[in-house]
């Protein structure tokens, strides 16, 4: 795990999780109740800096780039959806997490909707910014029902 001082004194943490043949980098910053940051498809990690720096004063901050992404390594077979919510659990398995609030935007809200469906009792918040909704019938519908 490599550490680096952020921009206001805190340590980030900054290692990657291991799925079969992919890397996914992430970052931790901050101590208190998990707060997952989902990104954009054109986004990364670093999107979400100034929301992270303010917020680690009083959560745990996590965000990662998804597979194909910038610094997760990009699979020669092609990924779904599921496959990044998935890897969003093995993130939170591998912390220890049990429970988190999510915040997801654009294609991020759509792996935070599936993320949510297929495992609820892990959520306990579920911010959507501006994305869409372009899943299954039955998984709108627990989604809505959530």
């Amino acid at each position: 795990m490599f550490r680096s001082e952020g921009n206001a004194g805190y340590t980030v943490a900054m290692p990657y999780l291991k799925r079969g043949e992919v890397q996914i980098y992430w970052e931790s910053l901050g101590q208190g109740l998990p707060v997952v940051f989902l990104n954009g498809i054109l986004m990364t990690v670093d999107s979400w800096k100034l929301q992270t720096l303010a917020l680690s004063r009083n959560f745990h901050c996590l965000m990662h780039d998804f597979r194909g992404q910038l610094r997760s390594s990009k699979p020669s077979e092609s990924w779904t959806l599921e496959d990044h919510a998935e890897d969003l659990k093995a993130l939170l398995d591998q912390l220890g997490i049990e429970k988190c609030q999510i915040v997801g935007t654009s294609y991020g809200g759509e792996v935070g909707m599936i993320f949510a469906a297929n495992w609820p009792e892990r959520v306990s918040r579920l911010a959507v910014i501006a994305s869409v909704s372009e899943v299954g019938s039955d998984t709108r519908r627990i989604v809505m029902d959530w």
